[in-house]
């Protein structure tokens, strides 16, 4: 899968809504598990997963720090 068919079957999973707070502006698709660890990229439906991405207030973020 592609980085765009992996962001966009993301997004339509998810309802275009951030999972977490359920904005729907600035998503972003997250990978669960990191790509670097997987030896083809890790575009897996199931390793992704629809979070805002608002700089250190957005979803995205705190899921990348915590």
């Amino acid at each position: 899968m592609s980085r765009d068919q992996f962001r966009e079957q993301v997004y339509e999973r998810d309802g275009y809504r951030c999972v977490i707070c359920g904005s729907t502006e600035n998503l972003d698709a997250h990978h669960i598990i990191e790509r670097r660890l997987w030896s083809d990229g890790g575009y897996y439906l199931d390793n992704g997963v629809t979070l805002c991405d608002k700089g250190k207030q957005g979803c995205h973020y705190r899921a990348e720090t915590t």
